[in-house]
């Protein structure tokens, strides 16, 4: 799947805007998570994790 960069930057901040924090470091041509990232980072993973168990148990019924 092919996203462009613009495409990309423009999702990121307007989920930022929503959350009201900044969930990438974009200082000093380092690129990174911020803390606030690094938790959504977790949490969504947790999510994913999540309905896979949910679609696997509802497979098994």
């Amino acid at each position: 799947m092919f996203v462009s960069h613009s495409t990309v930057s423009r999702e990121v901040s307007a989920l930022e805007a929503e959350l009201g924090v900044s969930l990438i470091d974009r200082g000093n041509r380092v690129f990174g998570l911020t803390e606030a990232g690094e938790r959504l980072r977790v949490r969504a993973q947790e999510l994913v994790a999540l309905a896979d168990d949910i679609e696997r148990e509802m497979r098994d019924i």
